[in-house]
């Protein structure tokens, strides 16, 4: 499962605005333990159990290895990560490449595969808007726009997403709240930006989500997915159980730190 968070990341990981230019972001405190994820345990509601391995060099992803035969590869510059390989049950490899800003903001996501390319495009017009374009095309060229999208930001989380699908005119909003507990990723390096990237299921950056409303243009009813968390002693959710009623984003996950 490519976004075993994010990502379990990035394609699954793979995915208006009201700001203001003078308000700063407000960073959540940092935890007084600091954790790092070694094992999480994912179960559909269909009843089949993914177990997944996460190792680290210090705090730096190194892999997530997961025993229906994915893996994700993590490659870093500094403190950036700049590649992900991740290799699906049927042993296709797909490569996620992200380019940075002088800011340390992600511009450019690509998502290669030897048959396909997908390629998003990032930009901060204020502290509290992102902006995407994603494109569409081969491994080595992808000028084809498929995808506008714009997030919106607050306390440093994600708490709107509009998508509008270019071929059909058709927008998707997405509306989100938060906990006050801590992210089970967010002591990795460098994992906070990919955290920060557009999906249609955001998973919190420091925080973790407990409501997203989606909304579809043309439709009468939304869409309220919610998340249902168990904590351990230091405010890390050890368990979250997500109830979406399309069954997009349904199940169990456990955590081992």
């Amino acid at each position: 499962m490519k976004n075993s968070y994010l990502l379990l990341t990035i394609f699954f990981l793979a995915l208006t605005s009201c700001s203001s230019d003078d308000a700063a972001p407000v960073t959540p405190e940092e935890p007084q333990t600091i954790k790092l994820v070694s094992q999480t345990i994912a179960t559909g509601w269909a009843g089949m159990t993914t177990t997944s391995d996460w190792t680290y060099n210090g705090q730096k992803l190194v892999s997530i290895v997961s025993d229906n035969g994915t893996s994700q590869v993590f490659t870093y510059n500094g403190d950036q990560i700049v590649g992900i390989e991740t290799t699906n049950e049927f042993g296709e490899v797909t490569n996620d490449t992200f380019e940075y800003d002088a800011q340390g903001r992600i511009t450019v996501h690509y998502d290669l595969s030897v048959a396909w390319g997908r390629k998003e495009v990032y930009e901060y017009p204020d502290t509290d808007t992102v902006t995407v374009t994603k494109f569409f095309g081969s491994n080595l060229s992808q000028t084809q726009v498929v995808m506008t999208g714009t997030m919106e930001i607050s306390n440093g989380e994600i708490v709107h997403t509009k998508t509008v699908n270019v071929d059909s005119g058709y927008a998707r909003t997405c509306d989100y709240t938060y906990d006050n507990s801590n992210s089970p990723t967010r002591n990795i390096t460098g994992y906070d930006k990919i955290a920060g990237l557009l999906a249609t299921n955001q998973k919190g950056i420091m925080r973790n989500v407990l409501t997203n409303t989606q909304t579809t243009e043309g439709s009468p009813e939304s869409v309220l997915v919610t998340k249902t968390y168990t904590y351990d002693q230091d405010n890390y959710p050890t368990r979250i159980a997500s109830s979406d009623p399309l069954d997009g984003d349904s199940g169990i996950v456990q955590f081992v730190y």
